[in-house]
C-alpha cells in the first residue's frame, strides 16, 4: 500500500511554488491558472489560497526569491576579486553561470517578469531588488574610476545598461536557445564593457 505523503506548511508552499514554475515553463505565465497548479499538485484551490493570495503573489515569490539568490551568488563571487575590472568581468560571468544552472526557474521568472512589468499595479517588490543590483554594479564602476582603471562617466547611468544587456540576452536565449551562443554573447558583452570603460577607449590600458 502506497504511503500518503504529508506536508507541513513550509513544504506545501514549496511544492506549490515548484509546480507553478513547471506550469509557467510549459504554458507561459498568461496561460497558467491556479486551477492547473492545484490539479498538478493534487490539492484544492483553497489550499493554494490559504498560502498565497493568487497567481500574482505566487510568481512574485518565485521572482523575488530567484533575484535574491542570484544577487547573493554574484556578490559572493565578485567580492573575491581584487581589481574593479576583474569584478565587472566576474559579475557578467556569474549571471550566465546562474542562468544555465537554474534554466527552468529563470525561464519562468523572465516570462512572468515581462507580463508583470506591463501590469498597472507595478512591481515594488522587484524594484527594491533591482535598485540593489544597480547600486552594486555602480559601486564597482565608481571603484574603478577612483583607482584610475575606468574613465569618467555616471556609474548609476551605466549600471542599468549593463544589467539590461544581461537580461536581454537571457530573454532571447529562452525564446531561441539553439540560435544563441551564450559563451560568445558573454565574451562580446565583457569586451564591449571593457572598451567602453577604459580611460583610453581606443587603447589597451
Amino acid at each position: 500500500m502506497k504511503k500518503k505523503r504529508y506536508f507541513n506548511d513550509a513544504s506545501r508552499k514549496q511544492q506549490i511554488l515548484d509546480i507553478a514554475i513547471e506550469e509557467i515553463v510549459r504554458k507561459g505565465y498568461g496561460n497558467t491558472s491556479v486551477d492547473a497548479i492545484a490539479a498538478r499538485a493534487g490539492i484544492s484551490k483553497g489550499v493554494i489560497y490559504y498560502h498565497f493570495n493568487g497567481k500574482r503573489e505566487l510568481i512574485e515569490r518565485i521572482y523575488s526569491a530567484l533575484l535574491e539568490e542570484l544577487f547573493r551568488y554574484r556578490k559572493t563571487r565578485v567580492e573575491k576579486e581584487v581589481s574593479p575590472r576583474a569584478k565587472l568581468r566576474t559579475y557578467i560571468q556569474t549571471y550566465f553561470e546562474f542562468m544555465r544552472k537554474h534554466k527552468n526557474t529563470f525561464m519562468a521568472m523572465m516570462e512572468a517578469g515581462i507580463d508583470l512589468a506591463s501590469d498597472h499595479q507595478g512591481n515594488p517588490w522587484a524594484k527594491g531588488i533591482n535598485d540593489r543590483v544597480f547600486k552594486f554594479i555602480a559601486e564597482i564602476l565608481a571603484e574603478g574610476q577612483k583607482s584610475g582603471e575606468f574613465r569618467p562617466f555616471l556609474p548609476m547611468s551605466l549600471a542599468p545598461v549593463i544589467q539590461g544587456a544581461l537580461d536581454g540576452i537571457a530573454i532571447h536565449w529562452f525564446s531561441d536557445p539553439e540560435g544563441l551562443n551564450l559563451d560568445e554573447c558573454r565574451k562580446e558583452l565583457q569586451g564591449m564593457i571593457e572598451i567602453y570603460t577604459r580611460q583610453n577607449p581606443g587603447g589597451t590600458d
